[in-house]
């Protein structure tokens, strides 16, 4: 649910009308900028896909949504500047609006795109797994239609920066959930990952020792 939760699919399909809100006026340009975004995805997935084992599954969700979080605030913060400037054209808070643009999918390429189906692959017991996989693959894609499917009606209520604020929470939201309920899955034998959920307490505890450095 998270990797659409923030916003993902909205921010590519209306990236062209994101673009002209922030004050490009030409259709091509905004394009363009749309396909400069494609670029940044593709780079910055085959970059964790080459070294989730090195860095980790944990870690990537983790430096992700923390610059999620702030490319999202940043946006919104952009866009409030801009709109509230009431002037045409490019102006400096488009400039933190692109900036926001770029970092928001070179941080979700590099997580959540590609870690996400990783881990869900990994974590769930074998008897399960197929039934497992389906289910979260319905409320993955049922995620992406609510979300895609309520992005301008939120964008106009929510005055543009306040639909960006809105997935910048469930992205704070996935800091902590990833920090505390998700193990490190990297090096792990399958039949070892999947007991750790059986042991919640157990689990949140090591992931608390493995953020703080403490051993017990």
């Amino acid at each position: 649910m998270l990797q659409h939760a923030v916003g993902i699919e909205s921010i590519i399909y209306y990236s062209p009308h994101i673009f002209q809100t922030a004050g490009i006026q030409g259709q091509r340009s905004a394009i363009l900028g749309t396909v400069g975004m494609g670029l940044i995805k593709l780079l910055f997935e085959t970059y964790a896909l080459l070294n989730v084992d090195r860095i980790g599954r944990r870690p990537l969700l983790l430096i992700g949504s923390s610059g999620l979080s702030l490319a999202l605030i940043a946006m919104g913060l952009g866009l409030h500047a801009k709109l509230a400037g009431g002037l045409p054209g490019v102006s400096p808070s488009s400039y933190v609006v692109f900036g926001g643009l770029a970092l928001y999918m070179a941080f979700h390429a590099l997580s959540y795109g590609p870690i996400t189906w990783l881990v869900l692959s990994e974590i769930f017991p074998s008897r399960i797994r197929g039934k497992a996989m389906g289910l979260a693959t319905t409320i993955n894609r049922g995620t992406s239609f609510v979300v895609s499917l309520t992005f301008l009606s939120l964008a106009e209520r929510l005055n543009w920066s306040g639909v960006f604020y809105l997935y910048a929470g469930w992205s704070v939201f996935a800091i902590f959930f990833y920090a505390l309920f998700v193990p490190e899955t990297t090096g792990l034998p399958l039949e070892d990952i999947a007991p750790q959920f059986g042991a919640p307490r157990t689990l949140v505890l090591n992931n608390w020792r493995s953020l703080t450095g403490k051993r017990g």
